[in-house]
């Protein structure tokens, strides 16, 4: 099944700070292994669905993710 998930039309829609350019998502991008970054975007979204079907707000489901991040 194809993704048809935009990451730029959705940071444009969400206004994303200018600190990080479209420029930088695509080396960004660029510079990630394909596959594990198919990895990722897949688990996440597997992940983010199971948990807000049990009632976490994306909000809630974003503060982890960055907590993660943040941890590495």
């Amino acid at each position: 099944m194809e993704d048809n998930f935009n990451q730029h039309k959705w940071f444009r829609k969400q206004r994303l700070n200018e600190a990080v350019s479209m420029e930088a998502l695509d080396r960004l991008e660029g510079l990630a292994n394909i596959r594990n970054l198919q990895l990722m975007k897949d688990s996440l979204r597997m992940l983010t669905a199971d948990w807000m079907q049990e009632g976490f707000e994306k909000e809630d489901i974003k503060d982890y993710v960055s907590y993660l991040i943040d941890n590495i």
